[in-house]
């Protein structure tokens, strides 16, 4: 499965409202495919409504933002570790969402 995580970042003030209750400190998780994508959000225990998809008005490709205990979990199910750099230019490489 082609499934990578992020390094952590502390959002710290930009986090507002409900997001809060699970912290400031989050990574993202993002796949080759949606499909491997959501196996793995399901594996961890995620809410589908958590998917944050691919838009055309975004740079971001289809994710999930996830909690550190999260992380480590998806890491020990075969999620690939990434830097930040490397996420960054993944989405420079993304094709753009179908309408």
């Amino acid at each position: 499965m082609s499934v990578y995580v992020d390094q952590i970042t502390d959002y710290g003030n930009l986090v507002r409202g409900a997001a809060r209750r699970w912290g400031t400190r989050w990574s993202h998780m993002f796949a080759d495919t949606e499909e491997e994508l959501h196996v793995m959000a399901s594996r961890l225990g995620l809410r589908r409504s958590y998917f944050q998809p691919a838009l055309r008005s975004s740079p971001h490709t289809a994710h999930y933002d996830i909690i550190p205990a999260k992380r480590r979990l998806a890491i020990q199910y075969g999620a690939q570790e990434i830097s930040g750099l490397e996420w960054a230019r993944r989405h420079r490489t993304r094709e753009e969402p179908r309408p």
